[in-house]
């Protein structure tokens, strides 16, 4: 898989409307089956763990 981290992707407003889209989809349907918080979608990693750093991520542009 390849990961654009270095390719422009919209700066800060979009970011915002992207995590908040994924948060809010989230929020109102909730995980298809199968898939829980502790779901390991790569090595050491689980969707808590991405969720976790979408909220993060959020709250720290509403910061700034």
């Amino acid at each position: 898989m390849e990961i654009n981290r270095n390719v422009d992707q919209g700066g800060k407003k979009i970011a915002k409307q992207r995590i908040s889209f994924c948060l809010d989809q989230l929020e109102k349907h909730g995980f298809k089956n199968g898939v829980e918080l502790n779901t390991n979608i790569a090595h050491h990693l689980t969707v808590e763990e991405i969720v976790g750093a979408l909220v993060a991520a959020e709250q720290a542009l509403e910061e700034g």
